[in-house]
């Protein structure tokens, strides 16, 4: 699977989830106050060949076409009008039409009329009664043809009496010719004799063809071979064949809704869409981590992936010609909580590991949270004036002239890195980014250090950090994968760019990786690159204490 996928369901999958779980709740509503339904079936024959001892071929092809004819004859409109009227049932055709099945049996001349319904006695009766209506839709002889058959029954009776004694006169004849002596005699009663036999098979001739018309048809016919009975258990419930079909339905319209949601929000993903957003200034992205209390990642874990990324923002700022002594950035985000404090506190480490002087400021004066990265430091006897939860002078104190910077400025464990909290934020702090001091404050600080990094509000919040992005070299952009919208990120780079503060760099931050990568493997070539390279780093790390070691008794 493609990782746009992946980040598609990591991104939605609660929404399909949430559909699922509506059409699974709704399904097991509708089964808890679903009647039993019951199932009744009367069996019905077209023609007579089953009884036949020796039936025709022809018939039995003739049959044949005749049942599926049959079976849609039982579902038309006629045959079921007939029916409702039959039982006085308050039904239109369409009604029993849905819960009629007619199923026609294979290789034999018999049809199934199936009628499921919540009463089993009422089942019963709909199924024989459109049994007998189809079977009343079969050819019956009509007061012509009953008359016609009389006669013919009245012919074939003479007939009959006619052939009995026509039989009889000939064996008398026959027993006469025994008897006579005379030629002429015996000549004359054997010319009888050919006549009489004559007369007895013309009328046995005539007797065959009159019964055969008089004998019903047997193909052409319908009979009701099998009622229905009242059924006694109800048909087994298909409970999880309809919870997968919630099942499928319901994420199926989770995912069409997920898509929709997707196409209209369109959040960022990945570092190739935010550089379609802006242009000239390096985009980096910084895996998704769990964030160490009051420790840095570049801290805690230097080996890491998003301590890695922290360096190469670093090493971006360089490339990129931002550089020099005296250097002012803010770090900003289009909305809160994308990570803007942990940039901020990650990058000005990554700063001071390289050799500069540098100082954090927690500039945002709604939401401060500065001061908790670097709150264990008190107890470690650092600075007394070492506060959290912007208690003492700070930034804010610097605005109003309250105090000097050598007041604010605060030490920290790391080397290199001193941070000025927010200080005490009076009634009207949103008025404080407005005075005129600020550009003298943002001087001041830069004086003090090789770099300044200023930790600001959102620019969704009354713009603050636009009126500081004013006053400073350059500003570093941070925004949250899979979460901030493209909309909002090309809306803070515009008005980014009214104030003539260059973007320095935009950092896509907390961007989710696959947790099965090749690369992660421990047998993977990445993976044993990696622990060659800790272990050649290790070894000259030792060969260089033990030179050390060497060197101290001679100084």
């Amino acid at each position: 699977m493609n990782q746009p996928y992946l980040i598609f369901l990591r991104r939605w999958w609660w929404l399909l989830v949430l559909g699922a779980a509506i059409a699974l709740i709704g399904v097991r509503l509708s089964l808890r106050h679903q009647q039993p339904l019951y199932l009744a079936t009367a069996t019905v024959q077209v023609g007579q060949t089953v009884q036949d001892k020796n039936p025709d071929q022809s018939q039995i092809a003739i049959i044949q076409q005749l049942v599926p004819t049959y079976a849609a004859i039982a579902q038309r409109d006629p045959v079921l009008l007939a029916t409702a009227q039959a039982l006085n049932l308050p039904l239109t055709p369409d009604e029993l039409r849905a819960r009629l099945v007619v199923t026609p049996v294979k290789y034999v001349p018999l049809i199934d009329i199936s009628v499921v319904d919540s009463d089993p006695v009422r089942a019963a009766a709909i199924a024989n009664e459109v049994a007998r209506q189809l079977a009343l839709k079969s050819p019956s002889p009509s007061a012509q043809d009953v008359s016609s058959q009389q006669f013919i029954q009245n012919q074939l009776n003479d007939l009959q009496k006619k052939i009995s004694d026509a039989q009889t006169a000939s064996a008398k004849l026959q027993d006469q010719i025994g008897t006579l002596t005379s030629a002429s005699d015996i000549d004359e009663a054997n010319r009888k004799m050919a006549a009489l036999q004559e007369q007895i098979l013309s009328w046995q001739t005539t007797y065959g063809q009159l019964l055969a018309s008089v004998q019903p048809s047997r193909t052409n016919q319908v009979t009701v071979i099998s009622e229905a009975m009242p059924p006694t258990a109800p048909l087994p419930k298909r409970n999880l064949l309809y919870y997968l079909l919630a099942l499928v339905i319901g994420g199926g319209l989770g995912t069409l809704l997920a898509l929709a949601l997707e196409f209209v929000f369109r959040p960022l993903t990945s570092t190739r869409e935010l550089a379609t957003l802006v242009s000239g200034p390096p985009t980096l992205a910084v895996p998704r981590y769990p964030v160490p209390a009051e420790v840095p990642m570049l801290a805690a874990k230097p080996e890491s992936d998003a301590s890695t990324a922290y360096r190469l923002l670093r090493n971006a700022l360089y490339t990129d010609g931002v550089d020099g002594t005296g250097l002012t950035l803010a770090v900003t985000s289009s909305q809160v909580a994308e990570g803007k404090t942990t940039t901020a506190v990650n990058l000005a480490l990554a700063l001071a590991n390289a050799g500069r002087k540098v100082v954090l400021v927690d500039a945002n004066l709604r939401n401060p949270g500065l001061d908790r990265w670097f709150a264990a430091t008190a107890a470690a006897g650092f600075n007394d004036l070492l506060v959290s939860g912007g208690d003492g002078p700070g930034f804010n104190d610097l605005l109003l002239s309250d105090c000097l910077l050598e007041q604010v400025l605060q030490e920290t464990p790391y080397p290199g890195l001193r941070f000025v909290g927010v200080g005490n934020i009076p009634d009207k702090y949103a008025d404080l980014l407005s005075q005129n001091s600020l550009s003298d404050v943002v001087a001041t600080l830069a004086l003090s250090a090789d770099v300044v990094i200023f930790d600001t509000g959102a620019i969704s919040e009354e713009l603050d950090s636009l009126l500081l992005a004013k006053y400073v070299n350059g500003v570093v952009l941070v925004a949250e994968a899979d979460r901030i919208k493209q909309d909002e990120v090309r809306h803070a780079i515009e008005m980014l760019g009214r104030t003539g503060t260059p973007l320095v760099a935009v950092v896509l931050n907390k961007v989710r990786r696959p947790r099965l990568r090749l690369e992660s493997l421990p047998w993977s070539r990445v993976a044993r690159n990696r622990v060659t390279a800790r272990q050649h780093r290790q070894r000259h790390a030792w060969q260089g204490a033990d030179q050390a070691e060497l060197r101290s008794p001679a100084d």
